[in-house]
């Protein structure tokens, strides 16, 4: 499992997590702050 595999250190796994769920957070925080610069530092 990559979670598990990411809290272990294992840096590709994480890599992979943020690969996944970076378009979903940014629109996600885009729709909360109404600023593009502002989602890309959540993110």
């Amino acid at each position: 499992m990559l979670i598990e595999a990411a809290k272990r250190g294992d840096k590709k796994a994480f890599e992979s997590i943020v690969d996944r769920y970076h378009n979903e957070l940014y629109y996600t925080a885009l729709g909360i702050l109404r600023s593009g610069w502002d989602a890309l530092d959540v993110c």
